[in-house]
């Protein structure tokens, strides 16, 4: 999809070119979906809600305030 076969593949870990950055977004997109996040914790969660939602999903805190924070969810 977002790969011209010049380039090698690499580890995902830090985003030095496109395709890495979009391998990490869709990365955090399958593993906390933005939507359902939102459904979850709301307009304006507490760091509570957000550690019961970063534990429902398997993923870090920081993961669920990245997500939130494209979401546009106040912090």
């Amino acid at each position: 999809l977002c790969w011209n076969g010049d380039e090698p593949l690499r580890l995902a870990t830090s985003a030095r070119t496109f395709r890495q950055r979009v391998q990490r977004a869709f990365a955090a997109e399958l593993l906390c979906p933005t939507a359902s996040l939102v459904d979850m914790v709301g307009a304006d969660p507490s760091q509570r809600e957000k550690r019961q939602a970063a534990a429902e999903f398997d993923v870090s805190l920081e993961l669920v305030n990245t997500q939130l924070q494209k979401a546009h969810i106040r912090q």
